[in-house]
């Protein structure tokens, strides 16, 4: 223990050494005399031992960031790109108004949208993998045929939104709203839906194989013929859902819910 703490003492000794030298070579500049010691010297070095480096490296300058004008020209550019191309891979689009656009197969892979409003829009057969949708806002969007595989979203506003047959494979989904909306053969394979709001949404024929629904309110939700093998539904609210012919997890305790 002295040993360790002898070593921590020298570290920090050697710390204060390289720090007078650099504030004392700092006055000297500004009053024109010659530098007292170059804390790369070889005198410095030996004094400070291998604690010896500059105090730029200790303490690095921190990096600009780019303004509030630059990020908001950059999404406005992004944006007059995509309605004339339908393609914005990768791009920023943070916050961007979406509402009612036809994006219909318009690629958004890998796209930062957070926060992006998407109400009413239609993205019919669109692919947005592995784009960031955290708090982006859906309501009332049509995105049939949409492909989301990996795609974050996260508190996403999904309340009434048309999702048939879309791909959310992978993809994450906590604390979303999916309230009232339509998922009806939809692949949700290994997707993170924990604590989702699904009141009242109809995921017919949907897959949910291995997925987490810890947390997750389906109350009321149709389930019919939906595959919820290996999935997680600890504290699932599955209340007046309608389970009819849904697979379920053997450990979920919910044997002779469907008729066969």
């Amino acid at each position: 223990m002295r040993f360790l703490l002898l070593l921590i003492g020298l570290f920090l000794g050697s710390l204060g050494v390289a720090f007078r030298i650099q504030l004392a070579n700092s006055q000297d500049s500004l009053t024109g005399r010659e530098p007292r010691l170059d804390p790369q010297s070889a005198a410095a070095k030996e004094a400070l031992g291998d604690y010896a480096q500059p105090l730029s490296e200790l303490f690095p300058e921190p990096v600009d960031q780019p303004s509030a004008a630059a990020a908001k020209a950059s999404v406005a550019s992004n944006l007059q790109v995509l309605r004339a191309t339908r393609k914005c891979m990768g791009c920023n689009l943070r916050g961007a108004d979406l509402r009612t656009m036809d994006l219909n197969r318009a690629n958004l892979t890998g796209a930062n949208l957070t926060g992006a409003n998407f109400s009413g829009a239609r993205l019919i057969n669109t692919t947005l993998k592995q784009a960031d949708l955290t708090k982006a806002q859906f309501r009332k969007a049509i995105l049939q045929g949409a492909n989301l595989q990996e795609a974050d979203l996260t508190a996403a506003n999904l309340h009434q939104a048309e999702m048939l047959n879309i791909s959310l494979e992978n993809a994450m989904l906590r604390k979303a709203d999916l309230s009232d909306s339509e998922l009806r053969d939809s692949n949700l394979k290994q997707a993170d839906l924990q604590n989702v709001n699904a009141r009242d949404a109809s995921l017919y024929g949907a897959i949910l194989i291995e997925a987490n629904l810890a947390g997750a309110d389906f109350s009321r939700a149709d389930l019919r013929f939906a595959n919820l093998t290996g999935a997680n539904l600890l504290e699932m609210d599955l209340s007046h859902a309608n389970l009819l012919y849904t697979i379920m997890p053997e450990e979920s305790g919910y044997h002779g819910i469907t008729p066969y």
